[in-house]
């Protein structure tokens, strides 16, 4: 096993959601975010991924433990960080506004 860098992983899943075209392959992406997300810290590859979730129809729950996930893997990345909890807060300031 060859990990692969942030823009292989982002490339590879980008190629395959757009090929989405049912819950067996919304579940195959998903397993693609997860490997991903385990095999490389990478900020942006967690945005996709929460944008995925999202446009998904994941449940408010799994989107606030993914949002969770994401802030305690990346949360304190010196440059980027700020981004993950920038979302996290829109997310739930959305719920509440809902």
């Amino acid at each position: 096993h060859f990990p692969l860098s942030e823009t292989l992983w982002r490339e590879w899943i980008a190629d395959e959601t757009k090929q989405v075209r049912s819950g067996e392959d919304l579940q195959r992406v998903s397993g693609l975010f997860e490997r991903g997300v385990q095999d490389y810290l990478s900020v942006p590859l967690w945005l996709d991924y929460l944008r995925f979730a999202e446009a998904s129809g994941s449940q408010p729950e799994e989107l606030r433990n993914l949002h969770e996930r994401a802030v305690t893997a990346g949360g304190l990345h010196f440059s980027q960080g700020g981004q993950l909890w920038t979302v996290r807060r829109d997310f739930e300031l959305g719920l509440l506004n809902a």
